[in-house]
């Protein structure tokens, strides 16, 4: 899996997980829709996720807290790619 596609699956999981519209939600059914691998990078992040759910609870109501998010899931996705 190519790391583009991990990295968008990374960008999907914040993007949903914060207020999405509908245009978000229909955006991101196209996203699917394009590429079976998007599924299942998707899935990936999540799973890889899990740990952080305790996090989630919080809310991350901080912008800065937010930006760390983005940052672990840019990380995560590096290391799978690597395959480290």
């Amino acid at each position: 899996m190519s790391p583009e596609i991990l990295h968008e699956a990374a960008e999907w999981l914040v993007r949903l997980d914060d207020q999405p519209t509908g245009r978000d939600r229909e955006a991101f059914r196209v996203w699917l829709s394009q590429d079976s691998e998007h599924l299942e990078a998707f899935q990936r992040m999540q799973e890889t996720l899990v740990p952080l759910q305790g996090v989630k609870q919080q809310r991350l109501a901080s912008p800065v807290l937010k930006a760390l998010a983005v940052v672990a899931v840019t990380a995560l996705v590096l290391v799978l790619a690597l395959g480290l």
